[in-house]
């Protein structure tokens, strides 16, 4: 089943840096469809929900402060990823955020005693390889400095938002509560949203042409973005799973799928170093499943 849920947080996780790029391509507002996407996520999750499970409640819950901090980096960080896929270039954000990977995988051998073998050492080490070769392609020109620092700050964020979502799932949300602990991220997001959106991306936002479709984008950005944390808590809540490898195998996949959807939807040509890091990101895949 790990196999499985990963490969469908994969799916999802892809859909949204295609949507990213459709938004761009049709002029929607990307911070209205951010802000309503933590919304409609929240919504879709608290479906799920016992009847008896009231989701504004969640602020009497030990665990309420880590939701809060985790709903804050998740808007911000998704802002900067937008930002960083429209205005830079989507191979950039789609390294900056996967490459994080080092991140949960560094913590999860030193805080959480998971196995470190050779296999697992070769594996994540091409796969960070195979992620850099397939994402990273030409640019003419040079970014302007002041832009150079976004990705990194993506990365690192990105890598300390997989690290508390592994570090709530084993030590701080009890089994009884994870149900309903990823709505209350995305429910906390919202609220989070609906404060620093505004200031974000008030220029784009007073230049938008289609409120609508823009709020129609965050609805399906919403759905897919829920799918893409719930299959991965699914993945990394299966019996035997390391997050040592739910991580690199669920980030190479993205890449990967990412790199064949823009070329069989958006066009965007693939060099032969990107080819060669599609195939280094499956031998990595086949070599981290096989112990």
């Amino acid at each position: 089943m790990m196999l499985i849920y990963i490969a469908l947080s994969v799916l999802c996780s892809t859909l949204l840096f295609v949507l990213f790029k459709l938004f761009e391509r049709y002029r929607l507002s990307t911070g209205q469809a951010i802000v309503v996407n933590y919304l409609i996520a929240a919504l879709f999750g608290s479906m799920l929900l016992p009847r008896s499970v009231d989701l504004f409640l969640v602020y009497q819950k030990p665990w309420f402060w880590l939701s809060a901090l985790m709903g804050f980096m998740f808007i911000t960080l998704f802002h900067l990823m937008a930002y960083i896929a429209q205005n830079i270039g989507l191979s950039v954000a789609s390294v900056a955020s996967k490459m994080s990977v080092v991140v949960p995988v560094s913590a999860a051998i030193v805080l959480y005693g998971d196995a470190v073998t050779f296999q697992k050492i070769a594996g994540i080490t091409m796969a960070l390889v195979g992620i850099w070769m397939a994402s990273i392609k030409e640019r003419k020109g040079k970014a302007p400095v002041q832009l150079l620092i976004f990705p990194v700050i993506l990365f690192l964020g990105s890598g300390m938002l997989d690290t508390l979502l592994k570090y709530a799932e084993g030590r701080v949300v009890p089994r009884e509560d994870q149900l309903y602990f990823i709505p209350s991220i995305f429910l906390m997001a919202f609220l989070w949203g609906l404060l620093i959106t505004p200031f974000i991306n008030r220029k784009k936002q007073a230049t938008d042409t289609s409120r609508t479709r823009s709020l129609a984008g965050g609805v399906l950005l919403g759905v897919v973005n829920y799918g893409s944390i719930y299959f991965i808590w699914q993945a990394l809540s299966s019996d035997g799973a390391e997050s040592s490898v739910v991580f690199p195998l669920a980030n190479m996949g993205v890449v990967a799928a990412s790199s064949l959807a823009g070329l069989m939807a958006f066009g965007e040509v693939l060099s032969k170093r990107n080819w060669l890091g599609i195939g280094v990101s499956i031998l990595a895949i086949i070599i981290m499943t096989s112990w």
